[in-house]
């Protein structure tokens, strides 16, 4: 069954684990405590009951109400393709609500169709473009999801 809990500092190197297996760029160390610290910033983790002490996804996102950037949703190589992207955002999007979140924003790589696909499911509506997001020549559509 799967468990999703606020993330906290001592996930922090399971995190980094799979932030470095899904990202060509991760986030180094210090983004990652700060964010956790941050008052603002809810990260959370998800575990099987089967196997409580291996994460096996995370999400977070930033709030700045009414409105709220959705910055990671990540799975282990191991637990890919299992459902626990889909129970992260269901997970990020309640939690919004909860906190008076209105709208949703986020950015994904032009060639990351998965993503694409499953934020869609959720109701995310492409709405724009940022040129060199990711760096030089890597660049983001913009999703948002009206919540309200």
């Amino acid at each position: 069954m799967k468990i999703i809990r606020p993330a906290q500092l001592t996930d922090l190197p399971q995190l980094l684990v799979i932030e470095q297996c899904s990202f060509t760029d991760p986030w180094p160390t210090t983004v990652f405590s700060e964010q956790l610290l941050d008052p603002l910033t809810f990260y959370f983790i998800g575990y099987d009951t089967a196997t409580p002490e291996q994460i096996q996804a995370y999400a977070g996102y930033w709030l700045c109400a009414p409105e709220a950037e959705l910055v990671n949703i990540a799975t282990a190589p191991a637990a890919r393709r299992q459902g626990w992207g889909r129970a992260m955002l269901t997970h990020l999007l309640a939690d919004g609500l909860r906190r008076g979140v209105a709208t949703m924003f986020l950015e994904v790589r032009p060639e990351n169709i998965g993503a694409q696909k499953l934020y869609e499911q959720f109701g995310f509506i492409r709405c724009g473009f940022r040129r060199h997001y990711y760096g030089q020549n890597q660049h983001a559509f913009l999703y948002s999801l009206n919540t309200q």
